[in-house]
């Protein structure tokens, strides 16, 4: 019995010796530390341009000159924020008196414009090009102006300088899709959409018992957006 286990342990040893000396290369041996292993590099994480510097001719309807720019953070996720100067929003003014517009004698100086938001790319990022986005943001506008005019103290008309600027402070959620000119590389069209609602605040004038009073009006409206961004990407 002791024989027949000593034979078995000798044919044992024999078939591990053949089984390690018969590997053409050294022993690799991997050592498993606990800690998760990492993954390749996805193709889809490498992207050339970060920068999108633009501008936005629709703004010019509203009496807006912005320049933007945007700023990728990762390939589905970017900020951007929008500088500008103001002169007059003529869409609004036109609506808000459409009758007296044309007759009305008014003064503009220079106003500011921000804009600034965030942006998410569902799909990725391909360097601004066909990328479909979802973009809350923040926009403020102002616009100061005086209006000359003329009114009856009860014995004679009186001519009269009054504040008639207005701002605009409004949250938009905007849909877009971004995509390269088949013309000039780098050439990127930037086409929007969007709701949004916000506060508008106007300043004016009433004539109460032969006496001027100037007056500020607040209200809440909601917002429409339609417009198109062209810059280059670097």
């Amino acid at each position: 019995m002791i024989r027949f286990v000593l034979f078995l342990g000798c044919i044992f040893f024999l078939q591990i010796e053949k089984c390690v000396f018969a590997q053409d290369g050294p022993i690799k041996v991997k050592v498993f530390d606990g800690s998760p292993q990492q993954k390749a590099e996805s193709t889809t994480n490498k992207y050339n341009n970060k920068n999108y510097i633009n501008i936005n001719p629709y703004l010019l309807g509203r009496g807006a000159f912005t320049v933007g720019y945007e700023r990728l953070l990762h390939f589905k996720h970017s900020v951007f924020v929008d500088l500008g100067l103001t002169y007059r929003d003529f869409v609004y003014e036109f609506t808000q008196d459409a009758a007296n517009w044309s007759d009305r004698t008014i003064t503009a100086k220079i106003g500011n414009y921000l804009s600034a938001g965030y942006k998410f790319y569902p799909k990725g990022y391909d360097d601004f090009d066909g990328g479909f986005y979802i973009s809350p943001s923040f926009i403020l506008r102002n616009y100061n102006l005086t209006e000359d005019i003329q009114y009856n103290n009860g014995s004679t008309d009186v001519a009269a300088k009054v504040d008639a600027s207005y701002s605009m402070q409004q949250y938009a959620l905007k849909f877009g899709y971004c995509t390269e000119s088949w013309w000039f590389d780098d050439l990127i069209a930037d086409v929007y959409f969007g709701v949004g609602l916000g506060e508008t605040t106007t300043h004016g004038y009433e004539v109460v018992k032969n006496a001027l009073a100037l007056t500020t009006k607040t209200e809440q409206k909601p917002a429409l957006y339609l417009g198109v961004k062209i810059g280059f990407v670097f």
